[in-house]
């Protein structure tokens, strides 16, 4: 993946590297004249590594592949398959490799603790597991999931992840990117973004933690019963979904709550006013029966609860 704060940068190489590497084929191929990027017949004979693996009944993949993207994908049996995509490569993470440690699946980039604010790594890794496996991302670019029937975590520094159709208790953390979550049935389901947007959509959770330090948070057809939504400098808009069983203690610090289709479970507190940042605004609603607690909390943004239409 290609960091925002260097894309410009970036592009303006590659147009470069593609005039030389015009050059370099009219000349008949030979080595790439332009630092960092492969030419043309290395790009070749290096492309689409790929491994395959038989695993045991409770599979386990580890993968730690730096800034290169990443796509995770299920089919029934016993093997994982990996294959490396190519892209343009520049400060990148380095060759990625794939071997069995004791039963577990461990994929690495080379360089996968390189700390170069200018890079660009537009290969994907797509690994096909059975639904049943057990999977932790310590660190990838732009990471992509759905299937999965067990545990899973899922890190990114400058990435964004998206996961569909998953069963099983699942942590998600983006330091510079969005986290979407959607048909995901969680015991336990932490979802959190420092700077990018957090978004459920048809998600039950025994336990919610969701949280964005510089985007919103929102979800739609919520069942929750338990845990806690924030967002320091963004809205929080919750529509609960039939099986909801909470009751939500919501507050706004420099923002207004809307509570629509839900039971008031508490007087409101508080004052609600956008002119003085010392004003805030508390709301207690029931959702269902009410059994369970959930705490919504934004710093500097408004609230909007609702219940099933």
């Amino acid at each position: 993946m290609v960091p925002r704060q260097t894309l410009i940068a970036v592009l303006i190489g590659i147009e470069v590297a593609l005039l030389v590497g015009m050059i370099g084929a009219v000349r008949g191929g030979g080595p790439s004249l332009w630092p960092g990027f492969p030419s043309a017949s290395a790009q070749g004979a290096n492309a689409a590594p790929s491994w395959t693996f038989v695993t045991g009944p409770s599979p386990a993949v580890t993968i730690d592949i730096g800034h290169a993207d990443l796509t995770i994908e299920t089919r029934p049996g016993l093997q994982v398959a990996v294959s490396v995509v190519p892209g343009s490569e520049f400060n990148s993470s380095g060759q990625i490799s794939a071997r069995d440690e004791g039963g577990t699946i461990r994929i690495l980039a080379a360089n996968r603790d390189s700390s170069a604010s200018m890079y660009m790594d537009e290969r994907n890794v797509h690994v096909t597991v059975p639904p049943q496996t057990r999977v932790i991302v310590e660190e990838a670019g732009d990471i992509a999931a759905s299937g999965l029937r067990a545990d899973a975590s899922f890190d990114s520094p400058n990435g964004g992840i998206t996961i569909s159709d998953f069963r099983g208790e699942l942590t998600a953390n983006s330091s510079d990117g969005h986290v979407e979550v959607s048909d995901a049935d969680c015991a336990t389901l932490r979802a959190s973004s420092a700077n990018g947007r957090v978004v459920l959509h048809r998600v039950k959770a025994g336990r919610l933690e969701a949280s964005s330090s510089n985007g919103r948070v929102e979800a739609t057809e919520l069942a929750v019963r338990d845990g806690s939504v924030s967002s320091s400098n963004g809205r929080v808009s919750l529509h609960f979904a039939a099986g909801a069983d909470t009751t939500v203690t919501a507050s706004a610090a420099n923002g207004d709550i809307t509570i629509r289709g839900l039971a008031a479970a508490a007087a409101a507190t508080g004052v609600a006013s956008g002119d003085d940042d010392d004003d805030s605004v508390a709301r207690t609603v029931r959702v269902g029966a009410g059994e369970g607690k959930l705490d919504v909390h934004a710093s500097n943004g408004s609230i909007d609860l609702r219940g099933e239409s």
